[in-house]
């Protein structure tokens, strides 16, 4: 089911069952967003930290630094671009 039929069937329904139908569409939109978004915080978690974990104090310290300085930086970016 792609966007515009999706459209076409919430304009079908009654004006009452309208609501009900977008907001459970928003919800469940949001909730795959947001399990999206988990997967990806744990796979940064895994490829960054863990393996850095196995690594001298050094390598840990300067890379825990490098991963935390460059998504911070990211961060602002898109926190600028689209917050204005």
């Amino acid at each position: 089911m792609n966007l515009s039929s999706l459209a076409r069937f919430s304009q079908k329904l009654p004006g009452r069952g309208r609501p009900i139908f977008l907001t459970c569409v928003y919800g469940l939109s949001a909730g795959l967003v947001a399990v999206v978004f988990q997967a990806a915080m744990n796979g940064l978690y895994r490829l960054s930290f863990v393996n850095l974990s196995h690594q001298s104090r050094t390598a840990f310290l300067i890379g825990s630094f490098v991963v935390i300085v460059t998504t911070s930086l990211l961060v602002g970016y898109l926190l600028n671009s689209f917050c204005r």
